[in-house]
Formats: C-alpha cells, sequence, structure tokens
C-alpha cells in the first residue's frame, strides 16, 4: 500500500500569513504476502537541527529562512543519492534546536497574544509542518516518517534542571503535544501507528510514552521507535534534579534516559513477538541516546542512556536478536557491536545541518549502510555529497553473521587506543577534515583560535577514532630522540588541542599513557586536560580532569576540592618518564585512579579534606595537551596559578578501557634513564604571576600539599636493588612485602655505605655513612641517637612524604627536605628552606627569609626583612602592619601605621599618624597629627 498525501489549504500559525502545508499520512504495514522479496531502502536523518526559523518565520523569507538552499540540498539527497527509492524517512531525534530557545522566546517571536503553552505548541507545530513540507517539495512524497523524541523537541540541550518560573520541565506536555500531533497522528486526528505487533499493542498504552513510543512494520522489517526521556521524581512526587555518581546515571537535571517499568514491559513484547514472526526479518530499534560508549562527539550536550550495555533496553535487544539501533545526539559517526558476545550494532550518525545522512538498503538476508558526508566550498548547503563509510550485516548463512564494515562506520575495537599521537608530523589543519570545525565561509578550516592563539597546523589522530580527534596545535615544534621516536617541544605559548568531544564522558572508564620530560619545577604546569567546553564557570555537578606537574609532582585535579597528589619522585629532572594513569572500573572514586610512574604503581594522596567521590565527568568537554585548550575559559579564573606545560610530550595514546599489561613498555634501566638528545627546557619567567610555593626550590613536595593521609609506602623487593651502589631510580612497590614481615625485621647493627632509599621500621643503633633518603619510622617510634655525618645533600636523594615521628634528640647539620611532625628539641644551624606549619620552639639563629606561617612561641633573635607578627627582642627596620599587645622594648625607626593600645616607654623620633587611646609616660619630640584623648603626662 503506498502512503497517500494529502494536500491541504491551512492556516499558516504564523502571524497574518497563509501557506500551503503537505500533511503525509503513514502507509499501513505491508504484509508479508505483499513483499516480493526484492530489495528496498530508507534514508536516516539523525540530528537534523537547522530548522528553528520555520517556527517563526514564513517560509519564503529566504533571509531567515534559507528555504530554497535547505530545498536544493534536499532535491538533490532525492535525485542523486538514491533518495527517490526510499520507502522510509527514520529521523532518531533532534529535528529541531528548540533547546536553544526559552518556553518565553516563542511568545516573544511569534508576536501573538498567546500564553506560553499555547506559544510553544504553536511553533513546534510550524516548525514541524515546515520540515514536511521541505520533505515533500524536494520530491520525498510517499515516504512514511518515522521520528523520535529528542532533547531539543522537548526543549532539551543544557539539561532539564529544576528551577522557578522558566523551567522548561513546565512545557513538555505542550512540546510533546504538538510533536505527536503533527508526525504521529493522521488528518483525521487517529494515531497512525495502530497495527498490533502479533499480539502486542503498537505502542505502550497507560504510560506517558503511548504517543512517543511506537512499533511499526513494513515489509520485512520491523521498527521500533522509542522515547527514552523519564523525568524523575521524589516519593512525593515532586519532580527532583537526579545525578547517580555511583552508577554514573543522569546529570541532566531532573530528565535522565532510560526504558523501564511498563515501558519496558511493552518494549519486551514487541520484540518477542517481532522474533516469534517468521515473515519479519530484521529488527531495527531508534532512540536518541547512544547506548553503547564510547562514542565520537562533537558540540553536543553529550547525554546517553543509563547503565549503557548493562541496562534491561540493551539485554533485551541482545536476547530478541535486534539487529542495528540507531540514535543521534552527538552530531558524528560511530558504529559499535556488543561487548556481550552479540550481533547487535549500534550506529550513531549525523545530518546536522544537512551536512550528512545514511541510506540503508534491505532485502531478506542483508542490511547495507552507506554514510554520506557532505563537500563543497560553502560553508553549508553544499548539495553535494561524498560516500565515507558502510556497513553490511550479512545473514545468508543459517545461524550466522557476517559484519562488514569501512570508513566512519568501520566497528570500534576498544582494544585499541581511541586516540595516539606520535608527533611525528605536522600538517596543514584543513589537510583533512574535522566536523563542525568549519572556517569562515568555508566547510573545512583553515585556522582556528585556541586561547587567544591563531593555529593553523594540525597532529593528526593515529588512533581508531580518526580524523575527528585530530588536533589543532600552535608553537610546537617536533624533535627526534636518540631512539628514532618523535616528542613535541611545549612552552608557554604552545597549544594543542582536540575539536572532537570526550571520550571522557559521565562515569565511563578512560585510561592514558605518555612519555614527558620536564626540568621546570618554577610553577604549576597543565599536562593533559579534559574539561566542559560550554559555561562561564566551572560546574560544580561534574568533574574535569586534568592531569598537573605542580613543582615537580604529578596530581590529578577533577574539581576544586577534589585533587590526588603523587609524591614518588619529583620527575621534573629532565630525565624522560612514562606515566599512565587508568580507572579500574566504571564511576571509581578519585582514589581508585591507578597511576604509574614508569611501569610502577604509586601511592596518591588526597588533598587535605579533599573529596574523594565517585568520578562523573562533564559530557560536553574536550580534551587538550598542555593547557585548557578549547574548554570554557572558566578553568583560568578557577586555577589562576594553572600555566601551560613548560616540557616534552611523546606517544600519547588514550584508551576507552581500563589498561593492560600489554599497554604498557617493557621498563629496563635505559628506558627509564635513556641518554639524552634533546636540549633542556628553559624555565619560562612567571616572575609577575605569584606562585602557590615560592620557596620549594629544593626539588620536595609543597609543604601544603603534605597532609595527615600519608601513604603507606612499604619496601621494594631486596631482589630490585642493586646491593652495591644507589638505584637510579628507586621506587616505591606496593604489596610485596607484608606487614607481618616487616615487623619481623630486626634493627641494623652497623652503619649501611649506602643511602637508604625507602623507610625503616626499626631504629639503627649506629650512625649511616650518608644520609637517608627517607626519614626513620621505627616500629618503638625510637629517635636517631646521632646526627648524619654527611654535610652535604645527594642531589639523586627521594623527596620525603613521610614525617618522623618522635624528635632527634641532637641537632641536624643539613636543612630538612620536609617538615616534620613534631619540632625539634634543638635548634637547626641552617635556616628551612620553606615555612614550617608548625611554630619553632626555639629562635632560629639566623633569620628567615619569608614570614612565618603561624606565630612563634618565642620571640625572634635577630630581625625579621619582613614584618613580625608578634613583638621582636629587637628593633624592626619596617614598621609593624598591626598593632602590638605589648609595648615595644626599643624604638622604632619608623612610625606605625596604627595606634599602640598600651603606652610607650620610649618617646618616638616621629610623628603618630592616629592618637594614642593611653597618655605617654616621656614627652614627644615632634608635634602629634591628631590630638590625644588623654592629656600628656
Amino acid at each position: 500500500m503506498v502512503p497517500k498525501v494529502l494536500i491541504v489549504l491551512c492556516c499558516s500559525l504564523y502571524p497574518i500569513h497563509w501557506t500551503t502545508r503537505a500533511i503525509i499520512v503513514p502507509s499501513s504495514s505491508i504484509d508479508s504476502e505483499d513483499f516480493n522479496g526484492k530489495e528496498w531502502s530508507f534514508l536516516v536523518l539523525a540530528d537534523l537541527h537547522d530548522t528553528n526559523p520555520f517556527a517563526f518565520y514564513p517560509l519564503e523569507d529566504e533571509e531567515k529562512t534559507k528555504w530554497h538552499e535547505k530545498l536544493d540540498t534536499m532535491r538533490n539527497i532525492h535525485n542523486i543519492y538514491g533518495g527517490n527509492n526510499t520507502d522510509l524517512i527514520v529521523m532518531p531525534g533532534d529535528s529541531n534546536s528548540f533547546g536553544k530557545l526559552s518556553p518565553q522566546d516563542f511568545a516573544e517571536m511569534l508576536n501573538a497574544d498567546l500564553n506560553i503553552d499555547d506559544a510553544v505548541y504553536r511553533g513546534s507545530i510550524n516548525c514541524y509542518n515546515g520540515l514536511k513540507k521541505l520533505f515533500y517539495d524536494a520530491g520525498f512524497r510517499e515516504q512514511t516518517i518515522l521520528a523520535t523524541i529528542g532533547d531539543h523537541e522537548i526543549g532539551g540541550n543544557i539539561g532539564f534542571p529544576v528551577s522557578p518560573v522558566k523551567s522548561k520541565l513546565m512545557y513538555h506536555k505542550s512540546y510533546r503535544k504538538a510533536f505527536v500531533d503533527i508526525y504521529n497522528r493522521s488528518v483525521n486526528g487517529t494515531f497512525a501507528f495502530q497495527k498490533p505487533i502479533g499480539t502486542a499493542t503498537s505502542r505502550p498504552l497507560g504510560t506517558n510514552y503511548a504517543g512517543t513510543s511506537f512499533a511499526h512494520r513494513h515489509k520485512n522489517a520491523l521498527f521500533v521507535t522509542v522515547d527514552a526521556f523519564k523525568v524523575m521524581k521524589d516519593d512525593n512526587s515532586n519532580i527532583v534534579n537526579y545525578i547517580d555518581r555511583t552508577n554514573g546515571r543522569g546529570g541532566e537535571g531532573a530528565v535522565t534516559c532510560t526504558v523501564d517499568d511498563m515501558h519496558l514491559a511493552w518494549f519486551e513484547d514487541i520484540l518477542r513477538n517481532g522474533r516469534e514472526d517468521p515473515s519479519i526479518h530484521h529488527i531495527i530499534v531508534q532512540a536518541h541516546l547512544p547506548v553503547v560508549q564510547p562514542v565520537r562527539k562533537t558540540m553536543c550536550s553529550g547525554q546517553f542512556m543509563d547503565d549503557a550495555e548493562s541496562s534491561p533496553f540493551w539485554e533485551l535487544m541482545e536476547r530478541y536478536g535486534v539487529d542495528i539501533y540507531f540514535g543521534g545526539e552527538v552530531h558524528s559517526w560511530t558504529a559499535t557491536t556488543s561487548s556481550n558476545d552479540s550481533n547487535l550494532v549500534q550506529v550513531i550518525s549525523t545530518a546536522r545541518n544537512f551536512a550528512g545522512f545514511l541510506m540503508v538498503s534491505i532485502d531478506n538476508n542483508s542490511i547495507n549502510l552507506k554514510a554520506f558526508n557532505e563537500f563543497g566550498p560553502k560553508k553549508q548547503y553544499n548539495g553535494q555529497y561524498v560516500e565515507h563509510g558502510h556497513l553490511t550485516i550479512d545473514k545468508s548463512i543459517y545461524d550466522k553473521v557476517d559484519i562488514d564494515s569501512s570508513g566512519v562506520l568501520e566497528l570500534i575495537d576498544t582494544n585499541h587506543p581511541l586516540l595516539h599521537f606520535t608527533f611525528e608530523e605536522l600538517v596543514q589543519l584543513n589537510k583533512r577534515q574535522v566536523l563542525e570545525l568549519h572556517g569562515e565561509g568555508s566547510l573545512i578550516a583553515k585556522s582556528v583560535i585556541i586561547r587567544g592563539l591563531n593555529c593553523t597546523r594540525a597532529l593528526h589522530n593515529n588512533g581508531i577514532f580518526g580524523s575527528q580527534y585530530d588536533a589543532q596545535v600552535g608553537n610546537i615544534e617536533l624533535v627526534s630522540n636518540e631512539d628514532s621516536s618523535s616528542a613535541g617541544k611545549f612552552g608557554y605559548d604552545s597549544r594543542m588541542a582536540i575539536f572532537g568531544m570526550g571520550p571522557f564522558s559521565a562515569g565511563d572508564i578512560v585510561s592514558l599513557s605518555f612519555w614527558m620530560k620536564a626540568s621546570d619545577k618554577s610553577s604549576t604546569f597543565i599536562v593533559i586536560h579534559h574539561g566542559a567546553s560550554f559555561g562561564t564557570y566551572v560546574s560544580l555537578k561534574k568533574d574535569h580532569f586534568t592531569l598537573i606537574l605542580e613543582h615537580g609532582f604529578p596530581a590529578i585535579q577533577v574539581h576544586p576540592e577534589s585533587r590526588m597528589n603523587y609524591f614518588d619522585i619529583n620527575i621534573a629532572d629532565n630525565q624522560w618518564h612514562h606515566i599512565a594513569a587508568s580507572m579500574p572500573r566504571k564511576s571509581c572514586r578519585l582514589s581508585e585512579i591507578k597511576f604509574y610512574l614508569d611501569g610502577v604503581l604509586s601511592t596518591g594522596a588526597l588533598i587535605e579534606g579533599g573529596l574523594d567521590r565517585n568520578i562523573f565527568q562533564t559530557t560536553s568537554g574536550k580534551i587538550s595537551l598542555g593547557g585548557f585548550g578549547h574548554s570554557s575559559p572558566a578553568y583560568e579564573d578557577e586555577y589562576p596559578r594553572m600555566k601551560p606545560y613548560n616540557g616534552y610530550l611523546k606517544d600519547f595514546k588514550l584508551w576507552g578501557r581500563s589498561l593492560k599489561e600489554s599497554d604498557m613498555p617493557s621498563f629496563t634501566a635505559a628506558t627509564t634513564s635513556p641518554p639524552s638528545t634533546l636540549e633542556p627546557v628553559r624555565p619560562h619567567s612567571f616572575s609577575n604571576m605569584p606562585t602557590l610555593h615560592p620557596s620549594n626550590v629544593s626539588g620536595t613536595p609543597p609543604p601544603s600539599l603534605i597532609h595527615s593521609q600519608t601513604p603507606n609506602y612499604q619496601p621494594m623487593k631486596a631482589s630490585s636493588i642493586s646491593s652495591s651502589a644507589p638505584s637510579l631510580r628507586p621506587r616505591i612497590v606496593q604489596n610485596v612485602i607484608s606487614l607481618d614481615t616487616l615487623n619481623m625485621i630486626p634493627p641494623s647493627k652497623q652503619p649501611s655505605n649506602i643511602p637508604l632509599v625507602n623507610p625503616s621500621r626499626a631504629p639503627n643503633d649506629l650512625p649511616s655513612g650518608l644520609p637517608h633518603a627517607y626519614p626513620s619510622s621505627s616500629l618503638n617510634d625510637i629517635p636517631s641517637h646521632t646526627p648524619s655525618s654527611v654535610l652535604e645533600a645527594i642531589s639523586t636523594a627521594m623527596p620525603i612524604n613521610l614525617h618522623s615521628n618522635s624528635p632527634s634528640s641532637l641537632p641536624s647539620t643539613l636543612i630538612s627536605t620536609s617538615p616534620t611532625r613534631l619540632p625539634s628539641i634543638l635548634p637547626s644551624t641552617l635556616p628551612s628552606t620553606s615555612p614550617s606549619d608548625f611554630p619553632s620552639k626555639v629562635p632560629s639563629p639566623i633569620p628567615s627569609n619569608l614570614p612565618s606561617r603561624s606565630h612563634s612561641a618565642l620571640p625572634s633573635t635577630s630581625p625579621s626583612t619582613l614584618p613580625s607578627r608578634s613583638h621582636s627582642t629587637l628593633p624592626s627596620t619596617l614598621p609593624s602592619t598591626s598593632p602590638s599587645t605589648l609595648p615595644s622594648t626599643l624604638p622604632s625607626t619608623l612610625p606605625t601605621r596604627l595606634p599602640s593600645t598600651l603606652p610607650s616607654d620610649v618617646p618616638s623620633t616621629l610623628p603618630s599618624t592616629s592618637p594614642s587611646t593611653s597618655p605617654s609616660s616621656l614627652p614627644s619630640t615632634l608635634p602629634s597629627t591628631f590630638p590625644s584623648t588623654l592629656p600628656s603626662t
């Protein structure tokens, strides 16, 4: 049966105008006896978007609607690329961009006396009728339209937050009603897709989805359209914002994406009946959102289906042999098979702004997909397309399915890296296309501005995500290493950013690895960053991922109050180091991330008071190397001390799974410390910018990063440490010696002839001939009885991240590289290189170059070059910044800026700038500029 097309003259809902509209009435199902088994085809248009003007302006207003450009484009799809042979138009959501409009915008732009509900409904009606007329005029006159609800059709784009007055949630019914009335109802108002599938009703009656979820039989295929958007409510039926960090669900306000309860039961009933019908050769399901992750993404909100392949929705599709699941949302192309060893294929496609489409042909034994992508000189509406991917599902052999794919539809194999940058060649940016990255008036950009820098070059992505994740770069120099590998040399003015979104998303597993070489310890440097693309502030609801190098020590920051520090070694030593980080499971906590330094698992430490919640990454983020890249400008505001990376990077890889042993290089002495042929990176000057720890110049952990959550370090295996010389790369290995074994280790009776690289759990009775690289942590908290006899530090000594549990009975002759948790009972002969978090009990014989962070229990014995917070026994050369609670014992050489609360015993040589509240016991030699409240004696 051929669908009927009625041309009716109807009143346009645009003010004042009348237009002719085409109302396409879907056909009844064509039963198997009417089908002769010949090949037939359908068109897939996901995320078309570019139709908002149809809602508010007459279609003939070319300046506003671009009607004829769009019409010519659709005509070419119909006449040149096989659209004339199609039976159906399948649209997996987002046929408009209503998410960019507020409900109030509808009332204002329609310029009519309408309440907001009516304005939303009428504007939506105009939009969908305009799109259907576009199809009709282009030649698609006999095609049935199978349309899916997307987030934009119900007003989404930046989620659906519960907020007063202007919340789009208040107008969901109007958005949905217009969608159903135009796409899913016949001219007489009855539901268009009513024929049952076996014993199952065609739609989930009695649910909120009875108008937007439905099944439709066409020839030898069953199509099931699913509305997966669910408004979340509490036990009192109040609409609530929903984010489940533990399971990685939600995150888009009050609307999450799932199929459950009666809706899910109907879905299973449809699939069961479809599979039991021998005349149905293929089952195809469409909804708006990707289920299987990761997928390529660009310029989208990145919403997803809760629980992915573990969802009952996906499991039912696998159980009943669904062939293809079509989705959209992410404005890119990805084909994926299930990891559950089924033949179900997820195909995510894009037709955004008419820039592409899928053409699908079907016979009894196979399904063939061809992906088409726009080309031409104009930014859009070129009307020319090239095939850039195919996928074939062959079921001609009984009980066997063969899948062949290529191009953008080549099946994703997550065993391989999604991203891989080898830093071998810089090419012109426009050498290959990155979807949505347009030039000024051109489809493919020749340059792009990244953080104020015009970038014209690119590094190709060699990972399986391909050209969509090419990096746009500026001011990066490629250099060769002795082992024939290439590296990128980064400086403060370098840029390397990826326009494609993700692959980080919510709680999805991600891992990465790379080599780095740095020597600059002067600041906090951004090495890898994934952050939100949109917004004017750093979201506290979702996380980012920023791997930094703080004064030489690596750390991972995912939230302003959530950071993990790794103090195993200061890696800003002008040597190559391998870094790897891996999420061991979905939605793991920050503290669960496996972090490897040169192949050895490192124990991290959360910042004091920091959050350790389940990771939920922004779903609309972009990744960059060496800086904040294409992410929101809000990150500079939130992290003003983070600077672009200054050093070398090479062989960067990112996976959409946890790391495997085979992903790691084999580590030898040569691997971890290769002979360097690269020049050292000279530190860039940030003299005009504050640093977190200005006194930290010795390569030790900044004091503010050391806190009570001390890592549980354990000794290395004896076989891994040379017996004749200290290790070049000492490492701390977890779980190699049990605590019971450690408790049995007796104290040493003789001095060691090499430095100790790990803390001892038993004290030495005799002094060591060389200094310890780590403090002692004895079983009985016994202090050392003898000071070290060596008067200079070893340059290769490991940084200290443990503290002594008892004070030393003798002073040290060397500067401590890490603060002690207990004060020394005798003064040090040298000043500390960084301020202590605790006051000293005994004054230092040498003045400090920096002010103390807390008041000293005793006065300083010599003047400070900066003002004291407590009174000094010697006069200060600078005025006090706050009044003293006790009188000075010697006169000041400069006037105070605030009055004293007690009288002075010695006259001042300069006048006071404020009156005293008490009389002076001696006359002043100069007049006061303010009267005294009490008479002078």
